[in-house]
């Protein structure tokens, strides 16, 4: 009869789980890196194979999911159809909590069992990320499968089922996502520890893990039709130091890799960006490179209190077991039944904290979320009434907080800053803004019209702005500065904030410093006065914004002697302003000084261009002489190069260096793109033509894997160090 009651609460768990999840993906709009995944699912599953870039910027096994599963059905639109992309790959959270459930039922009894599965289908940010199908749950349950297969196949090693068994799911965590890879110290420090305990022979040992990396690659390579397999580290044109140097070492470079070319070409574009970082934000402040203690900060006010609570307890029941000097060393060594966790939690969170420069978001830590509530679960298996009835009010606090923010997981933050509400002062991107908002933000439109949407400019109204928009996540300067001077009065879904301005609030500032120039800048723009700029920049001579303002004044009123020169005066000191060459081009346009204004309009481009980039990226020629000349299949310099040659008009030089790219890297589809307009530029159109319908093949059926389009934004925000020219459409 427990039993029974057992079984039926882990149904009535895993039903509440799929149905919260399938609540909210019903309110969600798509995230950034949905459109890619349901495209890649789209596309893979065509049989087109991997020859656009943004097909192995993931391993493709949720891609193959939903892409089969979705193949010749017809849906409403494009809501729609990630709708039912989400409903399938929600079953497999589903499937991770069983399992859960079932191992920590093994290991510390059937209320343990229900307690990690609790914790699992409660949790905010797991339930976050089981409504969408980018990859993140899949590896994490292929990775908690691929640590519970693999103990098993440690407990009876000479079982070669067992051993294949693991091999076969370490094939499925490497086709879901490159952090599949993970397992490998973890399946490593799980053997030696087995080693050092004498519970296995080296000879046996040794056996059971070659079975399992074979049979794990043998999968990956099925799971990528064999393509490219075999191939040497020398015949490939990498982005990454690591792969980089590694395939400078003459011992390994000549090598045949066991390992299809299309994961090795991924893996090194996801190593690539933890070399140079992603745009970041924590604290109110932004970087490239990051921070060490980024992902910390980001657990401590990204998970609930009480959990935070629950790992400490548990933690310090794990120090008073190893500290008891009564237990000889071997035995302290194997930390009873919990210490088997301490490897992948260990393996799953250090790799992030101490070596890599990307941070995007906690959802890197997720893999290490279930091997948690397995840790913590067996506290419930101590006998003292006080602690009992301490973990029990724990686990009801969880619940309420879970209920609370019921359907915004996503942007989910604990008391430690106030709740959900402040969120947007810690952390950005898919930590609270990844898009998901659209729907509401739409309904929202609908009932208050007169609201605008993602100003950049100073204004007065009700608007507004999305969170990685307002900390300006994605941009080198900080457009929108001046919004940090007011509070929001709302929000939508946390990740939209509801601003109220009026033209009197731009003045109690002012008045409260009138010697600051920004508040006389911010003045001056929203009322158009005159005065306020001047004294700006009587305060500040060099502040451009003021200048650039000015001119547009000047400009209205039909002065456009004095507004060239207050555009001229803004280039002489930022030659890559690109709003003062669009408003000389559309000047010089206006009073017929048509070459002028030509000359202007293409300095417009390039300055465009290179004020796109979330990253500072060199235009010194000789660095990337000396990048090519250290590394000739260094394609993404052959490409900058041309690029240079590109902004000198020396387009037949720009065609040999795009070119070259292309033939090193054809699967990146902007470096065709780059080739067609120096092409076209060159006027040889017949080659511009067919290279433009190349580039537009390939791109429609995936959009480029560096390039992104910040949502309700017109601007095109390029997170790579990669010069990138598009085609006309």
């Amino acid at each position: 009869m427990y039993r029974k009651l057992t079984y039926f609460a882990v149904a009535i768990l895993l039903s509440v789980f799929y149905f919260r999840i399938v609540s909210t993906i019903k309110v969600k709009s798509e995230t950034y890196d949905e459109i890619k995944c349901l495209r890649a699912g789209e596309y893979l599953t065509s049989g087109s194979g991997w020859v656009v870039e943004a097909s192995v910027f993931h391993s493709p096994l949720s891609y193959y999911i939903h892409g089969f599963l979705l193949k010749g059905k017809s849906f409403k639109n494009l809501d729609d159809k990630i709708f039912n992309a989400r409903l399938i790959m929600a079953v497999f959270p589903v499937i991770f909590g069983f399992f859960i459930f079932k191992y920590s039922k093994e290991k510390f009894g059937e209320l343990s069992g229900l307690v990690a599965l609790f914790l699992f289908t409660w949790c905010p940010n797991i339930i976050a990320f089981s409504c969408l199908i980018v990859p993140d749950m899949l590896v994490a349950f292929f990775i908690f499968l691929g640590f519970y297969t693999y103990q098993n196949s440690l407990e009876k090693i000479k079982s070669v089922k067992k051993s294949i068994l693991a091999g076969l799911i370490f094939g499925l965590a490497l086709l879901s996502k490159y952090t599949g890879v993970f397992l490998v110290p973890i399946y490593l420090l799980l053997g030696l520890r087995k080693l050092f305990l004498k519970e296995v022979s080296l000879k046996n040992y040794f056996k059971q893990f070659i079975i399992v990396i074979v049979v794990g690659l043998f999968i990956l390579n099925a799971g990528y039709k064999f393509t490219g397999s075999f191939k040497p580290l020398k015949d490939f044109s990498f982005e990454s130091k690591f792969f980089s140097d590694l395939s400078g070492l003459k011992v390994l470079s000549k090598i045949p890799l066991p390992i299809p070319e299309p994961f090795i070409y991924g893996f090194d574009i996801q190593k690539h960006t933890t070399e140079v970082g992603h745009p970041t934000f924590l604290l109110g402040k932004r970087s490239i490179k990051g921070w060490w203690y980024y992902f910390i900060i980001a657990f401590l006010i990204k998970v609930p209190i009480p959990f935070l609570l629950l790992i400490f307890f548990a933690v310090l029941r794990s120090a008073v077991i190893a500290r008891n000097e009564m237990a000889p060393a071997r035995q302290r060594f194997s930390g009873g039944k919990q210490s088997n966790l301490l490897i992948p939690i260990v393996c799953l969170t250090l790799p992030f904290v101490l070596f890599t420069n990307s941070n995007p978001g906690l959802r890197y830590l997720l893999p290490v979320f279930p091997f948690l509530f397995v840790y913590i679960s067996d506290l419930v298996n101590i006998r003292k009434k006080v602690f009992t009835v301490i973990i029990w009010f724990l686990l009801v606090w969880f619940a309420i907080e879970s209920v609370l923010i019921h359907p915004h997981y996503l942007a989910y933050f604990n008391q430690f800053i106030g709740g959900p509400k402040n969120g947007y002062k810690y952390l950005a991107d898919s930590n609270i803004d990844w898009g998901q908002d659209r729907f509401l933000v739409i309904k929202n439109l609908k009932i208050n019209p007169d609201i605008k949407l993602n100003p950049t400019d100073p204004v007065v109204g009700r608007f507004l702005i999305n969170v990685n928009n307002l900390q300006d996540v994605f941009c080198i300067e900080e457009p929108h500065k001046w919004l940090k001077q007011f509070k929001p009065v709302g929000n939508i879904g946390y990740s939209w904030l509801l601003y109220d301005i009026k033209l009197s609030d731009y003045k109690k500032l002012l008045d409260k410093n009138p010697q600051d120039y920004y508040l006389n800048y911010l003045m001056g723009f929203v009322s158009n006065g005159e005065r306020y700029l001047k004294k700006c920049l009587e305060i500040n001579p060099e502040y451009t914004p003021a200048k650039l303002k000015l001119g547009l004044i000047y400009w209205e009123r039909g002065d456009s002697v004095s507004a060239i020169s207050e555009f001229g005066r803004v280039i002489k000191g930022d030659s890559n302003n690109y709003y003062a060459y669009k408003y000389l081009s559309e000047i010089n346009q206006q009073i017929s000084h048509i070459k002028l204004a030509q000359e202007y309009d293409r300095k417009y481009k390039i300055a465009k261009i290179l004020n796109s980039y979330a990253v500072p990226i060199s235009i010194d020629e000789n660095y990337y002489k000396k990048a090519i000349e250290k590394n000739p299949q260094d394609a993404k310099s052959w490409n900058n190069l041309g690029f240079i040659y590109w902004m000198k008009s020396d387009f037949s030089r720009a065609i040999i260096n795009f070119k070259k790219a292309s033939e090193l890297n054809p699967n990146f589809v902007d470096y065709i793109g780059n080739l067609a307009v120096a092409y076209k530029d060159k006027g040889m159109q017949k080659e511009y033509l067919d290279l433009k319908n190349q580039y537009f093949s390939k791109y429609n059926l995936i959009s480029s894997a560096r390039v992104s389009q910040i949502q309700y934004g017109e601007s095109k925000m390029i997170l790579e160090d990669i010069f990138v020219l598009s085609p006309d459409n």
